[in-house]
């Protein structure tokens, strides 16, 4: 593929992400002329392609103010610390919270306020009590993000007993019920931001290249005569 070819693929991907950013700088992946529901998932898929690209991000400020707003208005989702009032664990949390603050870290921006550190202080991470083969990663990519959201606070109390969970799922070098890449990976990058030894991995590395050059081999198209 030519330079040009690549300069004009990297431009109409930068016009479309452009495209989907609402009046308010928050991103909308079904935005149209009359619809505009900007979200902070697709805001945080918008400013990390973006940045992969190595591009500015449009309306960098409005991106800003619209990722500050949606947590003003989450505040209105979690009550105040009591002595008797036990940790927040629910999936809701997590995944709402995560979005905007990791989009906010990125752009080297994310401030906690005494309000958010006790909240970020209250979750609390329950590992699941077992994985299932159809989940293709799900249960390691939804920890990933608890993790991540938790470290804002600081130190995770479970810290351990998270990196065991993963290293359980490993069989044959890679992990899952039946080792496959997704799985793999998820785990993988879990590890990685519980600061594991990834050095140690060999058989994972192993597994990785054995697998790809297997779908190499089966997606490679049989040679016709043209080509012996």
């Amino acid at each position: 593929m030519s330079n040009l070819q690549m300069n004009n693929i990297l431009k109409r991907t930068v016009q479309y992400l452009s495209s989907k950013q609402c009046a308010n700088g928050g991103f909308c992946v079904y935005k149209t002329e009359y619809l505009e529901e900007p979200n902070p998932t697709d805001t945080f898929f918008a400013v990390s392609s973006f940045q992969l690209l190595g591009e500015v991000i449009p309306n960098r400020d409005r991106v800003l103010s619209y990722l500050r707003q949606a947590l003003t208005n989450l505040k209105k989702q979690f009550p105040l610390s009591t002595d008797t009032q036990s940790n927040i664990h629910n999936t809701f949390a997590f995944n709402y919270l995560y979005f905007p603050f990791y989009t906010l870290n990125r752009m080297g921006c994310l401030y906690l306020d005494e309000f958010w550190r006790d909240v970020l202080n209250r979750l609390e991470i329950l590992l699941p009590e077992e994985v299932y083969a159809n989940e293709s990663g799900a249960t390691q990519q939804w920890l990933l993000r608890k993790v991540r959201t938790k470290k804002f606070a600081g130190e995770i109390p479970n810290h351990q007993q998270i990196i065991d969970f993963i290293l359980d799922l490993q069989n044959d070098g890679g992990f899952g019920v039946k080792p496959n890449l997704i799985d793999t990976y998820w785990s993988v990058a879990l590890l990685k931001e519980m600061d594991y030894d990834l050095t140690q991995m060999d058989s994972t590395r192993q597994f990785i290249q054995l697998t790809d050059k297997s779908w190499f081999q089966v997606t490679k198209p049989a040679p016709n005569s043209a080509d012996t």
